[in-house]
């Protein structure tokens, strides 16, 4: 396994490499749309898209089409077997948690018996959520599994794009093919951290805005990718491992809350120390609720003086669609949100996102 200790470990293991992107869902899109507007100088190339559903997920495939040529598309199980070889691409970035609890009893066969399974659960989401099915769909643990040992059978790197979640490797069909896995990385970085005692006193005029979302998959990184257009776009700062990818400023999940608030202040501190006139954007996973009553997980000490420590900070609430601040509960937890951190009015905005990445307006 090679575990990748610091930022420069992880850029480097990306530099000059090609990327192949398993699953399109809002996350690779987003990654896709960064690079093809040329938002930053990318050391890197994206060879491949790998998406067995795209046949039967019509408008899935249209935002495919917009941002990756048709024939840099593996759609097929007969595709994946041609191409899946160190050849084409040196690694393959999971863009998909593996959903579900348990893994079936019949251990997936080959590439085709992926596609069957993936159509299966399809046809049942299908039937119980209709249109909503094309955009909610999730890959089983045991086809996310089964591609990913196939690519590190041919030598290719496999990253997940949700740090820890590939490790350990439990996949017991798969056990019983090889008893290890060694083209996995582990991203754990070490990187050294600064108190808040330690930093200058003109930190606390950073422009710092900080992104929380109604719920989970509402578009945060859509809404703070936006915001970091162009070279006058603001800083942006996240959680997600491919965001080092487009971003100079990142923050690990799987820390201690105390760790990732001092990685928030560092990478802070670089943002300003850089430009001070440019908005800092700093998402936060998880819902509003979380950081507001501690309900279900108490996130509180994640932000804790935070926003009152930088004089300017403001929040940026992205929620559902058809939710609006006037709702009772969404209007209830704002307020107690600008109580808790002595915010005004002005300093709590929101908005929402489409599907396609883009602001509702």
């Amino acid at each position: 396994m090679n575990i990748l200790r610091s930022r420069d470990d992880f850029l480097n293991f990306f530099k000059g490499k090609k990327i192949a992107i398993l699953v399109f869902n809002k996350d690779s899109r987003n990654l896709l749309r960064f690079v093809n507007e040329n938002l930053r100088v990318t050391s890197f190339e994206i060879t491949y898209l790998i998406d067995l559903t795209l046949d039967y997920r019509s408008t899935i495939e249209s935002m495919a089409l917009k941002l990756i040529n048709r024939d840099k598309i593996i759609r097929h199980s007969d595709q994946l077997t041609a191409n899946l070889n160190k050849k084409n691409f040196d690694i393959l970035l999971c863009f998909e948690r593996r959903y579900g609890s348990s893994y079936m009893p019949e251990p997936v066969k080959d590439f085709g018996d992926c596609r069957k399974r993936l159509n299966d659960d399809y046809d049942k989401y299908f039937k119980q959520e209709g249109a909503k099915a094309e955009f909610n769909l999730r890959w089983q643990m045991d086809v996310i599994d089964y591609i990913n040992w196939q690519a590190d059978q041919e030598e290719i790197s496999v990253v997940s794009a949700f740090w820890e979640d590939l490790f350990p490797y439990e996949n017991p069909h798969i056990k019983e093919k090889t008893p290890c896995i060694t083209n996995f990385v582990s991203v754990r970085i070490l990187d050294l951290v600064q108190p808040l005692y330690n930093l200058k006193d003109d930190l606390r005029n950073a422009k710092v805005r900080f992104i929380l979302g109604s719920d989970w998959g509402v578009g945060k990184t859509s809404f703070l990718l936006n915001k970091m257009k162009g070279p006058n776009g603001g800083f942006g700062i996240a959680e997600d491992a491919w965001f080092a990818l487009v971003s100079d400023y990142f923050v690990p999940t799987g820390l201690s809350v105390y760790s990732v608030k001092g990685y928030l202040v560092n990478e802070i501190y670089n943002c300003w120390s850089k430009d001070p006139s440019k908005d800092i954007y700093v998402k936060f996973g998880g819902r509003l609720e979380e950081y507001v009553y501690g309900i279900p997980t108490d996130q509180r000490l994640m932000l804790d003086d935070l926003p009152r420590y930088f004089k300017n900070s403001k929040f940026d609430i992205i929620l559902k669609p058809g939710q609006t601040e006037d709702d009772i509960d969404i209007k209830a937890t704002l307020d107690d949100l600008k109580r808790y951190y002595n915010l005004s009015d002005d300093r709590v905005n929101s908005c929402q996102m489409g599907y396609d990445g883009l602001e509702i307006q």
